[in-house]
């Protein structure tokens, strides 16, 4: 499959909170699917007040069953965060609920 840089989806109902630009990525939309078909995985995310957006933590809450099952037992993993000091700003990279598995 080579390197794919995905965005994992809007929560419903949100996708017109996200700010100038949200739409139009070039960058296609993470599935559970992908996850099995590449050879290592990056997770990377803004944090806001500490958490994780509530975007990542529905793909990651989709994707139970492959942690459950092993199913992604042998495969290299990383994760990143985005984090500042913005004064309870909302975050500038990525845009705010937007969050980037790195899969190669």
């Amino acid at each position: 499959m080579g390197t794919v840089l995905a965005r994992v989806p809007p929560l419903p109902g949100l996708a017109e909170h996200l700010g100038p630009g949200a739409g139009g990525h070039a960058h296609p939309v993470a599935s559970p699917n992908m996850l099995i078909q590449v050879s290592a995985v990056a997770f990377g995310c803004p944090v806001h007040l500490g958490a994780l957006s509530a975007a990542m933590l529905a793909f990651l809450a989709r994707t139970s069953g492959l942690w459950i099952n092993r199913g992604l037992a042998a495969m290299p993993a990383t994760t990143f965060v985005a984090a500042g000091s913005g004064g309870g700003q909302r975050p500038r990279w990525p845009r705010c609920g937007r969050c980037w598995p790195l899969m190669a």
